[in-house]
C-alpha cells in the first residue's frame, strides 16, 4: 500500500476556524522528553518514534522512547524499562576505587 500524502491547500481549508491543540500536545511531550535523563548513566536523551506502539490511546502525539546521547540504551521514559541496552557504560572511576587509590599514595 502506497501512502500518499493529502494536498497541503485542501489540508489548509479542512483546518480552517478549528482549534490548535497538536501543538501544545507536542510541547508538553517535548518537555517531557527533555526533562528525563538516561537510567544507565544519567546523560541527556533524545525521542525516538516507538514502531511498535506508535500511539497511546489517551495521546494526540506519537508515543516516544528515549535514546541515550552517551551510551545508547533506548528505554520507555515512563517506567524506564530498558528497550535495548546500549555500549557497556563504565564509571571513569568509583568512590570505592578513589578511597583505595587515596590509601595507596
Amino acid at each position: 500500500m502506497e501512502f500518499k500524502p493529502a494536498d497541503p491547500e485542501w489540508l489548509r481549508k479542512q483546518l480552517e476556524g478549528q482549534q490548535d491543540i497538536l501543538t501544545a500536545a507536542a510541547e508538553r511531550a517535548n518537555e517531557y522528553y527533555k526533562s528525563k535523563t538516561c537510567p544507565e548513566c544519567g546523560s541527556p536523551t533524545y525521542p525516538v518514534l516507538d514502531t511498535k506502539n506508535p500511539f497511546m490511546a489517551d495521546g494526540l502525539t506519537p508515543k516516544c522512547l528515549l535514546q541515550c546521547t552517551y551510551c545508547k540504551t533506548l528505554f520507555e521514559p515512563d517506567t524506564e524499562i530498558r528497550v535495548e541496552t546500549g555500549e557497556a557504560y563504565e564509571p571513569l572511576a568509583t568512590v570505592a576505587d578513589l578511597y583505595v587509590q587515596d590509601l595507596e599514595d
